[in-house]
């Protein structure tokens, strides 16, 4: 099991930009499960795989990722959708830190990773994990 959470802000940019993703895209870009009222996901508990990224990399990408590696390309990606998120990548590399998985000496291609990451995805990952819920907690 992971040793990270990934230190989201809850900003909803990600919820904002799903386009062409035909199970969460409610037509206009936005995740049909997004409360843009309160900035919340309708179905935090159940959501799709690919929206949770701890989830997600225990799932998909431990095997084949480091902690790091898959963190920073997670926080890189929130500040390439809102530059106001541009505090992401060092609260990720902080947070990496006290769970002892940052390795000063590693490098990573961001752009490989990303494809890799990419390239791991299956349809299953867009649909809930069950029925929703009508909890509204942060994202």
């Amino acid at each position: 099991m992971n040793q990270i959470h990934f230190p989201c802000n809850a900003c909803g940019a990600c919820c904002r930009h799903v386009n062409g993703i035909a199970t969460l895209d409610r037509g206009d870009g936005v995740c049909t499960y997004f409360d843009e009222k309160t900035n919340l996901c309708t179905t935090y508990e159940s959501r799709p795989l690919i929206c949770n990224v701890d989830k997600m990399y225990d799932n998909r990408y431990k095997d084949t990722l480091t902690p790091k590696a898959y963190y920073l390309v997670q926080a890189r990606s929130c500040v390439d959708l809102l530059p106001q998120n541009q505090d992401m990548p060092l609260k990720t590399e902080e947070a990496l830190r006290q769970a002892g998985l940052y390795d000063e000496g590693e490098l990573e291609d961001t752009e490989k990773v990303r494809s890799l990451i990419v390239s791991k995805l299956v349809a299953s990952d867009f649909f809930l994990d069950k029925a929703p819920t009508d909890n509204k907690t942060n994202h």
